[in-house]
């Protein structure tokens, strides 16, 4: 009986390639049928190493780590890379610098026309801590669920960038941005124009500054063209970024290295 056991685990593992990357390859009938599933792979790893730029603090500066990122003003030249909308609600106060998870969140797929996000954010089924079965008619998203007239449930875009001085912009390193509720309106004057007139946001080079309030406390972040990305070549690059790491940067959850935005 032994034997015929251990015959049988024999023969089952000889089916799978052992370990050494020269005995690893597909077989060749299955490479192109396989290719999205490796893209996919390929994705999650690159995304997995881009950190988030902090925009708390009372300072005109943006942190990485605990590096200033842009020029002696605070001022980032970027190319957005691509943006999705997030909804994140937090227990308890904001702390600066304390990065926890939220109880519950919300992102929105990045194939959504935009006039269907709202009826469709809703967060994961899974998630034990979740508020609602969905964004909409939940009570932390609700104006005064939060201080003043604010919502508990912050509404923002998470975008993902790369820097504008990158020498090779496949192989930039990736940065991720949340834009917080108060710039929200910001972002949506930004981006419109262009969409109208058929440019990929990531087709133009950005200034993004973090600038006091107009009213009350915190900032905003203010979003500048510097001039648009005409070179062929250059926009295929930064196009076949976005499809890869890049989408899977902006979708994944909340979880880690994540701030609450105070603003």
């Amino acid at each position: 009986m032994a034997s015929k056991k251990t015959a049988r685990k024999r023969k089952k593992a000889s089916a799978v390639a052992t370990v050494g990357r020269s005995t690893m390859a597909l077989p060749a009938e299955l490479e192109d049928e396989f290719a999205k599933y490796v893209n996919r792979d390929r994705a999650s790893a690159g995304a997995a190493g881009w950190p988030f730029i902090k925009t708390e603090g009372s300072t005109p500066f943006m942190m990485l780590g605990e590096q200033k990122i842009g020029d002696a003003n605070g001022a980032l030249d970027a190319i957005v890379l691509g943006a999705v909308r997030i909804n994140t609600h937090y227990e308890g106060d904001f702390q600066p610098g304390v990065v926890t998870p939220p109880t519950c969140f919300a992102l929105a797929d990045l194939a959504w026309d935009a006039a269907e996000i709202d009826a469709k954010l809703a967060p994961p089924a899974e998630l034990p801590t979740k508020a609602s079965d969905a964004c909409q008619g939940c009570r932390f998203n609700a104006f005064g669920s939060g201080r003043g007239n604010s919502k508990a449930c912050k509404n923002s875009v998470r975008l993902a960038l790369i820097p504008a001085d990158s020498k090779d912009f496949t192989k930039a390193d990736g940065l991720l941005l949340n834009v917080p509720p108060a710039s929200m309106k910001l972002w949506s004057s930004y981006v419109q124009p262009w969409a109208s007139i058929g440019r990929p946001i990531f087709s133009v080079l950005t200034q993004i500054e973090k600038m006091p309030a107009q009213r009350g406390s915190g900032f905003t972040l203010h979003f500048t063209p510097m001039g648009p990305i005409d070179d062929v070549e250059s926009l295929r690059e930064l196009a076949a970024r976005v499809s890869s790491d890049a989408e899977a940067a902006l979708t994944q959850p909340p979880m880690t290295g994540e701030a609450s935005t105070s603003s």
